[in-house]
């Protein structure tokens, strides 16, 4: 029973603010329309802000203004102007990539749910990823999500120097006495040289929550401003809001 009470809030939450995903359109850049997956040498990052009401069940337009910073430095800052964000950045200098091993170790194994990732490279590969900004002075915190009925997708921008394909396998575990399992599907993707967008859907039922990782144009995701309690915990995993998968850690793996 506590099983069921667990995620029929997590559908019930996600059903109320599924419409978010519509809210993006008024972007030149990712966060309304046009992206694409690969998107070359420079990324370019704007739209509409918005913020959700938990009292009241509800989106409001963000229309302040805040400093950014990406989560893994890559030398550039942003801001949101009067509810609009703004962040450009070209090739990362050196001093900020990681290896691929470290960045499948620590940035691309969502929640530390896939085994065996592998990444296949004739030559040396490194890169960075940005999954979100935070705010300086603040716990607030701003992602591109798409939440739905029974579903949520978060869109990351992976820069890698040369292209590398990267595989995945899923993992399925047993929650709790009641059944309820926590699992993840193989993933195949591969990374062109430059920066390209990468989706992270994680699927709920009243019975199981899957976690799958692909390559995907994010055309009319929402970008989020929350105020969390601290980095890498996704909304619908916040122990602000009462809900927690109870056999695992389930957190974005940062550094």
């Amino acid at each position: 029973m506590k099983n069921l009470l667990k995620i029929t809030g997590v559908i019930a939450l996600i059903a109320a603010i599924g419409f978010l995903g519509a809210c993006g359109g008024d972007s030149d850049g990712i966060g309304g329309g046009g992206a694409v997956v690969s998107l070359g040498d420079t990324l370019t990052l704007s739209g509409p802000v918005f913020t959700w009401d938990w009292d009241a069940d509800r989106y409001n337009k963000f229309n302040g203004t805040l400093d950014i910073i990406p989560h893994k430095d890559v030398g550039e800052r942003g801001t949101i102007t009067a509810g609009q964000l703004n962040f450009t950045v070209g090739t990362p200098d050196a001093v900020y990539l990681d290896s691929i091993e470290d960045l499948i170790t620590y940035n691309l194994n969502f929640y530390s749910m896939f085994e065996d990732m592998t990444a296949y490279n004739t030559v040396p590969v490194e890169g960075v990823v940005i999954d979100g900004f935070g705010v300086d002075s603040s716990d607030w915190y701003l992602e591109l999500e798409n939440p739905a009925n029974f579903y949520s997708e978060q869109a990351i921008f992976v820069y890698v120097d040369n292209n590398v394909r990267i595989t995945g396998k899923g993992t399925q575990e047993i929650g709790d006495e009641d059944g309820y399992t926590i699992g993840s599907n193989d993933f195949d993707i591969t990374l062109n040289k430059g920066w390209n967008a990468v989706c992270v859907r994680t699927t709920f039922s009243f019975t199981s929550m899957t976690v799958s990782i692909s390559l995907k144009n994010p055309t009319g995701f929402t970008w989020w401003l929350d105020d969390w309690d601290g980095w890498g915990e996704p909304w619908y995993f916040s122990s602000n809001h009462g809900i927690r998968a109870n056999t695992k850690d389930v957190r974005f793996n940062r550094q």
